[in-house]
C-alpha cells in the first residue's frame, strides 16, 4: 500500500505544482476511491492490487 500511496502522492505533488485545481481535485478523489476500495478488498485499478501483492505485510 506504500508504494500506490506513494506514486498517488508524486501524482497530487505534480498536479499542485501544475497549478490545476481541477486536476488536483480529480487526484484526490482518486486517493479516496482508490482508499476505499482496498479497505473494502476490492481493488479497482489493476496497479493498486498489483501494489498490494508485491507489498511486504501481504508477503506472508
Amino acid at each position: 500500500m506504500e508504494v500506490n500511496a506513494s506514486i498517488t502522492c508524486n501524482i497530487a505533488e505534480d498536479a499542485v505544482i501544475s497549478g490545476s485545481k481541477e486536476e488536483f481535485r480529480q487526484v484526490l478523489l482518486n486517493i479516496i476511491l482508490n482508499a476505499l476500495d482496498v479497505v473494502a478488498g476490492m481493488p479497482s485499478h489493476p496497479f493498486t492490487f498489483q501494489a498490494l501483492n508485491r507489498h511486504p505485510a501481504f508477503l506472508l
